[in-house]
């Protein structure tokens, strides 16, 4: 290879070319000549030549690899003494490339690295509970902020849609809005069916339906209405219009359970003679219903006098059963006009307070009133008030006050008269007299029966006259007497 190589020197290659040219410009003419005559050499000679030609190509690629390499490899400038690379200019500029490239992968990861920092994925919160939400909010940094929407078909808290698109990176700075439901609107008006024409398990399913969670269904046996039927449908307010009802009202559905039966399987204790409260212990255990009536009787207060149903009867849950207890021995309030103030006292068990009236039109001795009616009983245990009686004092007689002093009549005309009930008043006025000053001298009525609405006058001596007294062993003769008076009466003329 090397021998073939060394024919193809630059010389060499140009006196080939030089060759080339010239049988270029002679063949032609040979080989009109002959392509008359034979075409085979023509065509054999046309293969030599694309033969030569191919092998011209591929020593002009081996020039130019040569030229390549040897431009590549370094070379001794001996006039300069120098060594050159011709490679040095590209190696440069290859490594100022790597240093570019480097510097920007470089601040490309650090902006990467930050932006990673700075930026969360966003998952797909649509259908998940709100708490996962806050979860991840706690978790990234995010700041969640809920709104509440009232939505028919989500669950209460599930979200229902979100400000952010699932799979992409948001700032942790940013707030990510998610939209949670409220469950159905509380204020939606509902059209009530006609719940009498339902039975319990269509009244559930419609419930279920609307969302009506504020209908409420309760059950109770009834021996009337067929069993999972409408017993009664019942508003929280009263007087409610059912075309107006709402999610949010409160309704309770009261279906009936049928007929309770309960098998006869309790034996009938005797509770004769004993306390009522042991009665109450086993009604309430065997849920009897009972009729309590209570009777006056001998045994104690409490104590049961009879049962309509005879011991060791068998009886079942729910029986009626009549008892009578005892409200023991009644006190009874009498006919006080049968009694008087002197014999009240044959009375027991009550506290008797006894008074006088003054009247007009009812006899002294006989009832005016009492307090508690007569016949009405009171029973041991009971807190039995005083029984105020109150009996006619008669008329009232005006006695007379003369000699006494003006300061004493307003409590003697209280206790004898207005304190038993008599409305007797009186006004006084001054008169010339003897007697010691404020000295009662006169009344114009008194020691005479007077009606219970009365007023008397009386005079009070002012003290202003003077009696000489009468010499020793002078008896007054009755002129004298007369004449005394007399005078007497003309000084309380005069005074009046």
């Amino acid at each position: 290879m090397s021998d073939f190589l060394s024919n193809f020197t630059n010389d060499n290659y140009e006196n080939k070319q030089a060759e080339k040219k010239t049988e270029s410009k002679i063949n032609p003419e040979q080989t009109n000549e002959k392509s008359s005559n034979d075409e085979e050499v023509l065509e054999e000679s046309q293969k030599n030549q694309a033969n030569e030609m191919e092998t011209l190509r591929e020593v002009d690629d081996i020039e130019a690899k040569q030229k390549e390499i040897s431009a590549k490899m370094p070379h001794f400038d001996e006039e300069t003494q120098t060594m050159t690379d011709p490679s040095y200019g590209k190696k440069q500029l290859r490594k100022k490339i790597i240093i570019g490239t480097s510097s920007l992968v470089a601040i490309g990861l650090i902006v990467f690295g930050y932006h990673r920092m700075t930026t969360v994925k966003v998952p797909d919160f649509v259908g998940k509970k709100v708490s996962d939400v806050r979860e991840w909010g706690v978790d990234t940094g995010v700041k969640i902020t809920p709104e509440q929407v009232y939505d028919f078909d989500e669950e209460i808290n599930s979200v229902i849609k979100q400000n952010q698109t699932p799979g992409e990176r948001m700032k942790k700075k940013q707030k990510l809005v998610v939209y949670t439901s409220l469950g159905p609107d509380p204020e939606q008006l509902i059209k009530l069916p006609k719940f009498e024409e339902m039975t319990l398990t269509q009244a559930q399913e419609w419930i279920t339906e609307q969302k009506a969670e504020n209908v409420t269904i309760t059950e109770e046996y009834n021996d009337k209405i067929e069993k999972n039927k409408l017993v009664k449908q019942e508003f929280s307010q009263k007087d409610f219009d059912a075309s107006k009802y709402k999610r949010e009202d409160q309704m309770i559905l009261t279906y009936s359970k049928g007929k309770e039966v309960f098998e006869k399987n309790i034996a009938m204790p005797d509770f004769v003679k004993t306390d009522k409260s042991k009665l109450d212990e086993w009604i309430k255990a065997n849920q009897i219903k009972a009729d309590i009536k209570w009777i006056d009787a001998d045994l104690a207060k409490g104590k049961v006098v009879s049962q309509s149903i005879e011991p060791k009867v068998k009886v079942a849950k729910r029986d009626n059963i009549a008892f009578t207890i005892s409200k023991g021995k009644a006190i009874i309030v009498p006919n006080f006009a049968e009694y008087n103030k002197n014999n009240i006292d044959e009375i027991s068990g009550l506290t008797v307070q006894v008074k006088e009236q003054f009247s007009d039109a009812v006899a002294f001795g006989v009832l005016i009133s009492q307090s508690a009616e007569a016949g009405e009983k009171y029973y041991e245990g009971d807190e039995i008030p005083p029984v105020t009686v109150v009996y006619s004092a008669g008329q009232p007689y005006l006695r007379s006050y003369i000699g006494e002093l003006e300061g004493d009549l307003a409590e003697r005309f209280f206790n004898d008269y207005r304190s038993k009930g008599a409305d007797i008043t009186y006004t006084t006025y001054r008169m010339a007299s003897s007697e010691p000053k404020g000295t009662v001298v006169k009344m114009s009525t008194y020691n005479e029966f007077v009606p219970t609405t009365y007023s008397v006058s009386i005079g009070i001596s002012d003290g202003s006259l003077t009696v000489e007294e009468p010499k020793a062993n002078t008896k007054l003769t009755e002129e004298d007497t007369l004449s005394s008076d007399t005078s007497v009466d003309e000084i309380e003329k005069e005074s009046e």
